[in-house]
């Protein structure tokens, strides 16, 4: 039994695990970095900036977003490509605030009234081959894909918090901005407030909640149904997302119109 009256020694690494996420954030602003550059300096021929001026000529007509080839950021850089590819979820916002600083830069001066940047949403085009429904398995999860389908109906709007505030019940400290990553994650709320004050007692366990009013949320509603084509039986799908829809220049009836989706699972 010799080993068994050994309690052992655990302990936690916070500090490690700070460093992980500081290099973590590091790297994905060297991606931002590089995904600014894309929509600034890609051109076809003629020097003809698709990218650039097109998003300049959507805010000047508060149109905020700007669609983004996805075979053009591929020509562009490969690597950058295949991380949006393979991990849509972390680098999908980072692009969309590159576009926003760009956004920003190519709109400046604006009228009086109109300073602060509005957020850009990025629509994303592909020219890949579509899989259906049943091609999908376990290794497209989370990644983007491309599938055809009919938009059947839309669904109640509903909203999903892409950041929130929070604030504690006992001491009422509040931490603004805590983004959400997109998806189907939520957030994980803190057990514990770390706030130290002198003679006050501390704060209970769970002691977070959520201030709906300081909170920014986007709406999403859309449902899909494979083409009969693919299926014998055709099957539906719900998709949690907004705006990432491309149309096709088909249309098989005046009540469904074939759609392009590149989808987020």
């Amino acid at each position: 039994m010799e080993g068994f009256d050994d309690p052992g020694v655990f302990f936690s690494d916070n500090f490690g695990l700070e460093e992980h996420e500081s290099q973590d954030q590091i790297n994905l602003q060297a991606v931002k970095k590089k995904f600014k550059e894309f929509i600034r300096q890609f051109h076809t021929g003629n020097f003809n900036y698709k990218y650039r001026d097109a998003l300049k000529r959507n805010y000047n007509l508060h149109q905020y977003w700007v669609e983004i080839n996805i075979e053009d950021l591929s020509s562009f850089d490969e690597v950058l490509a295949e991380k949006l590819y393979k991990k849509p979820t972390e680098h999908l916002p980072i692009l969309e605030e590159a576009a926003k600083e760009l956004a920003d830069e190519l709109t400046a001066p604006r009228p009086e009234g109109e300073e602060k940047v509005e957020d850009i949403q990025v629509l994303l085009l592909s020219d890949a081959h579509a899989s259906n429904l049943r091609e999908l398995k376990s290794e497209t999860v989370s990644r983007l894909v491309k599938i055809p389908g009919i938009v059947i109906s839309a669904s109640g709007i509903k909203a999903k918090a892409t950041k929130i505030s929070i604030q504690c019940r006992s001491c009422r400290n509040v931490i603004p901005n805590l983004p959400v990553k997109p998806g189907l994650e939520g957030y994980v709320m803190p057990r514990k407030c770390n706030t130290e004050q002198a003679g006050r007692p501390k704060c209970p366990l769970d002691p977070y909640f959520i201030i709906p009013d300081k909170c920014k949320c986007i709406d999403y509603q859309v449902n899909l149904q494979s083409e009969k084509i693919c299926l014998r039986s055709a099957r539906y799908l719900d998709i949690r997302i907004s705006g990432l829809v491309q149309r096709s220049d088909s249309v098989n009836s005046p009540s469904e119109e074939s759609v392009s989706c590149i989808m987020v699972s």
